[in-house]
């Protein structure tokens, strides 16, 4: 690594670690060319950020990597301090105004909640909560939320309720105890923003990978070749089941019941909750993936893909022309699932 990379890399890791997030990257050989990746503690994952090593390397990584944690700072619930959390807190009792940049996640939020039929909401937070996904450690055993506690999280969820005042950039809660979780598409935004970044500083190359959520920059890790990516085995996640190839300029989202899920008398229950039932999806999906031309697209409606299933992916495909969905469906052969590749060749 030449001298003048490793002097960079050093002034970057010294600046993030100030702000709190964890940086350090190392050379490559990737696609015949060497490339600095970055790796970065943030949004309660971990982000990688690949680029061609070139003299301004570490501060592009570094300007990119500050886009990824400025999202986190007003997007984060778990942060008391955050925008999102003050909206949570103080929107029922008069309209909450808000920044542009977290306005402008929840306009997305809004335009993704109509777009999948209300299968994509925002305000689920409360039905979360009964269900366990934001419990403690130290919290009793988890049990089944009863019929009155469903009734109740869902007089407080849905995101049609939710006074929207765009001139005023305001939200108001109408009823108390309505709430937001931008955890389903908050990592698709900060990556759209992470290259929009990279791209305003002459970065045409590279990939920005937070959790699973990935954009190619325009030429991917070489002049006009396209960027291989493995789809999880749900069965297995620990392997591939699916390899898929993603352009320049596009972007790559999966959602999946393996993620994450509660135990409750022995059964598992996805994450992935259902606004219509106020229950986790039941779905034969196991996984959906979507690839997209931004981040934050490709994010929300692999969560609205895996509720809505295969009836309602063929309808997004055929809606947007420039949407590819891989869905792993349940099924009795040897593998347990079969791919759906849409559109289908042919």
């Amino acid at each position: 690594m030449p001298k003048w990379l490793s002097a960079a890399l050093i002034i970057a890791a010294a600046v993030l670690l100030t702000a709190g997030v964890i940086f350090y990257a190392v050379g490559r050989h990737h696609f015949g060319r060497d490339v600095m990746v970055a790796d970065i503690e943030v949004m309660s994952t971990v982000a990688e950020i690949t680029l061609p090593a070139g003299k301004n390397t570490g501060e592009d990584i570094l300007a990119a990597a500050e886009a990824l944690a400025s999202v986190q700072s007003y997007c984060n619930i778990f942060d008391e301090e955050s925008e999102l959390s003050e909206l949570n807190r103080t929107a029922h009792e008069q309209p909450f105004v808000c920044s542009e940049e977290l306005y402008a996640v929840l306009s997305e939020a809004r335009r993704a909640y109509s777009v999948s039929e209300g299968r994509f909401d925002i305000s689920c937070l409360p039905l979360m909560r009964i269900w366990g996904f934001y419990a403690g450690d130290d919290d009793e055993e988890l049990t089944r939320p009863d019929s009155e506690e469903l009734l109740s999280a869902l007089a407080m969820t849905g995101l049609d309720k939710v006074v929207f005042d765009d001139a005023a950039r305001s939200v108001y809660f109408p009823v108390k105890g309505m709430c937001l979780d931008l955890g389903g598409i908050a990592k698709g935004y900060a990556v759209d923003r992470a290259v929009d970044v990279l791209s305003a500083r002459k970065c045409r190359s590279g990939v920005v990978n937070l959790g699973g959520n990935l954009r190619v920059l325009p030429d991917g890790l070489r002049r006009g070749g396209k960027y291989g990516i493995g789809i999880k085995n749900p069965l297995n996640p620990a392997s591939v089941c699916y390899s898929i190839n993603v352009k320049g300029g596009y972007a790559v989202a999966t959602s999946g019941s393996y993620e994450r899920f509660v135990e409750i008398d022995g059964i598992y229950y996805s994450h992935i909750i259902d606004p219509s039932s106020g229950e986790p999806a039941v779905s034969s999906v196991l996984s959906a993936t979507v690839v997209a031309p931004t981040a934050i697209q490709a994010d929300w409606l692999s969560t609205a893909v895996f509720i809505g299933g295969e009836e309602f992916a063929r309808r997004m495909v055929k809606l947007d022309p420039q949407l590819r969905i891989i869905l792993c469906i349940a099924s009795d052969n040897e593998c347990g699932f079969t791919i759906v590749d849409l559109p289908e060749a042919g």
